[in-house]
């Protein structure tokens, strides 16, 4: 391992390392403060319980597919309501494409059908 922390078959790109580097810390400037808590450990074992508990897809579900869950969703945004967020019927399993849809139409101030 070099001084960078990556193996040998793994090693930096100059010019993409600091490219990266820029772009990430932009990135991480502008994250919501609402990021911290999903790093919390109460978040966190509530998630890995939700999921263990109900490991499909809501949405794939509802729409006659079946898909692991991977992600669990605030159906209102927690960036909306915080005091929201332990809440288990605020919350719902779902695939990281089904989430990721959701996530464009609330962002564009949509309604899902």
């Amino acid at each position: 391992m070099d001084t960078s922390g990556r193996c040998s078959a793994h090693p930096l790109k100059p010019f993409a390392s600091l490219h990266d580097r820029l772009v990430r810390s932009f990135y991480n400037e502008r994250r919501p403060e609402s990021d911290k808590f999903y790093k919390t450990r109460q978040w966190q074992r509530l998630r890995a319980s939700i999921l263990s508990r109900n490991p499909l897809c809501e949405e794939c579900a509802r729409l006659g597919r079946v898909n692991p869950a991977r992600v669990v969703d605030h159906i209102i945004p927690f960036r909306d309501r915080p005091d929201l967020g332990l809440e288990r019927s605020n919350l719902r399993p779902l695939c990281a494409g089904c989430h990721n849809r959701i996530g464009a139409w609330h962002k564009e101030g949509k309604e899902l059908c």
